[in-house]
């Protein structure tokens, strides 16, 4: 049997609202991002993107769900291009998202764009907000040294280089799709208060929560993040990353980190016993545990 969708309308199902599930249906379904929910649980963010096949690109909006009453209201324009990501509480009157590497709030009011309030020279991704200690988490992507600051000058020196070649000293030249360089993402923290209109205050200066890791020598094989959490109350973090080594190729080992959120402490091992895969850490709703998946046999 041919594989179908179903357009119903009106809440009425019947055979004539199937349609057959090609391939420019399938990429053309709206893809609804993780709820994120306020701690009375009365409302919820949520983006939605969509690609349009006819005009080969892909669009997206941020919503707010009333989980009360189950109606939904769309809070940003439709916007083209690159994806909003990252929905985010501010405060219970103010939504946050990522949109083109760099932050917006918005004040929940339907169909208007958010505004813009933290932007870089590197972008930001995973972006995630703790009222409570008024801290903004994002990863971005840096060199050697760990600081945004100095990533366009590494940039313009690229730029006037007389040429492209690469020697590469380990089987980790390519993944998937992405060649090896010396830009990685990072793990940061950065103080941005609430101000007293509701809104967000100045923010200060950006922290690497990685910078304690033992640096490596070789530049294409350093510490990169591949996802993190932070705990309910914003004292703590659990980064994800591939340790270092020449034989990145045939390993399976992947680990876990603890650091405090305000980057006064070293960064924990918690994965030295298992060489598998550890991956989707989750803290307990009081911060005081932490929970992970882990591949206890490590190999391929």
């Amino acid at each position: 049997a041919a594989a179908g969708v179903l357009a119903a309308e009106g809440g009425n199902a019947n055979q004539n609202s199937l349609k057959p599930l090609d391939s420019h249906l399938f990429h053309s379904l709206n893809k609804i991002s993780p709820p994120i929910v306020l701690p009375d649980q009365t409302r919820a963010l949520y983006t939605t993107s969509r690609y349009d096949p006819e005009k080969n690109k892909s669009f997206s909006f941020l919503s707010l769900l009333d989980t009360v009453s189950g109606e939904s209201t769309q809070l940003t324009p439709e916007m083209e291009g690159e994806r909003i990501s990252s929905p985010m509480w501010l405060n219970e009157n103010t939504a946050g998202y990522v949109f083109k590497g760099a932050l917006y709030q918005h004040n929940l009011q339907p169909n208007i764009n958010g505004t813009l309030f933290y932007n870089t020279t590197v972008g930001i991704s995973s972006a995630t907000y703790r009222a409570a200690t008024g801290q903004l988490f994002f990863l971005a992507d840096v060199y050697s040294d760990g600081n945004i600051s100095s990533v366009a000058g590494y940039k313009e020196k690229e730029k006037n280089r007389t040429d492209s070649a690469q020697v590469f000293d380990n089987l980790w030249a390519r993944h998937w799709n992405k060649w090896m360089t010396p830009v990685k993402a990072n793990l940061f923290s950065v103080k941005v208060p609430l101000a007293e209109n509701g809104g967000l205050g100045q923010a200060a200066r950006e922290v690497n929560l990685m910078q304690g890791l033992a640096p490596s020598v070789d530049p294409l094989l350093r510490w990169e993040a591949e996802g993190y959490a932070v705990s309910s109350d914003g004292q703590h973090a659990a980064y994800v990353v591939r340790s270092p080594s020449p034989d990145l190729s045939w390993s399976t080992n992947v680990d876990i980190y603890l650091v405090p959120c305000n980057g006064s402490g070293q960064s924990e091992l918690l994965t030295e016993a298992y060489k598998g895969a550890a991956s989707n850490p989750v803290f307990s709703a009081d911060g005081s545990a932490l929970a992970w998946l882990q591949m206890e046999t490590p190999g391929y």
